[in-house]
């Protein structure tokens, strides 16, 4: 799995479980309204889906040392995929077939 893959699907699994916290929270606004509520209260008050949703977008806090780790992994994997397609044998565009 390439890190983009992996990028894309930790992101569905997020928005997956920022929609599975607002079920929670739905309940527990129907189970709150059943109490009574003061006036006033509503729903984005309790649980804020739009302010989830974008802390998902854009996300603070990534760790630029995890991200190089990440980074440098990602190109040995497309080297040796290189090195593979070469037959096993490293060479640049200087040198000479014949």
């Amino acid at each position: 799995m390439t890190l983009t893959e992996y990028s894309t699907r930790m992101f569905a699994y997020q928005l997956q479980q920022v929609d599975r916290m607002n079920e929670i929270y739905l309940g527990a606004w129907a189970n709150a309204q059943s109490k009574g509520l003061k006036e006033g209260d509503s729903y984005q008050n309790f649980f804020d889906y739009e302010k989830a949703i974008k802390e998902i977008y854009n996300p603070d806090g990534l760790d630029p040392d995890l991200l190089n780790i990440a980074r440098r992994v990602q190109e040995f994997h497309q080297k040796q995929r290189k090195e593979v397609t070469n037959g096993g044998r490293l060479y640049n565009n200087s040198d000479s077939k014949s």
